[in-house]
């Protein structure tokens, strides 16, 4: 017996419903001769008695154990995207700006320029 996923008659639990919400409900009862086994809950909010699988139910431990999943994720996926932005930041600005080479080549432009030029009054 896996006690980490059985479910008790009783036993508070969040139903994932088909959108993915959670709604806070209550096991009423385990039917154990079909597998998966098959569990009826109340939900609480719709006053609604619905039958379902265990992957569709949450324990209040699995559930604080995902959104704390999910907000570290969140967290995660925030700072790699941040990096990513910097990492962008960087190489645009290290392509728009300037480089010694542009330099040399502009002050070269600038001397041939003066140099092709004719001198007035001459």
């Amino acid at each position: 017996k896996d006690t980490q996923c059985e479910l008790e008659a009783g036993q508070d639990v969040l139903y994932v419903d088909r959108m993915g919400d959670h709604i806070i409900a209550k096991v009423v009862r385990i039917d154990r001769t079909i597998r998966p086994f098959g569990y009826e809950i109340h939900i609480v909010s719709k006053d609604r008695f619905v039958e379902t699988e265990r992957t569709r139910l949450l324990t209040v431990e699995e559930a604080l154990r995902a959104r704390l999943l999910a907000t570290t994720h969140k967290e995660e996926e925030a700072k790699a995207h941040a990096q990513r932005v910097r990492q962008r930041r960087a190489a645009t600005e290290a392509i728009t700006q300037p480089s010694e080479e542009h330099f040399n080549l502009k002050k070269y432009q600038n001397a041939a320029l003066h140099r092709s030029r004719p001198i007035l009054g001459q």
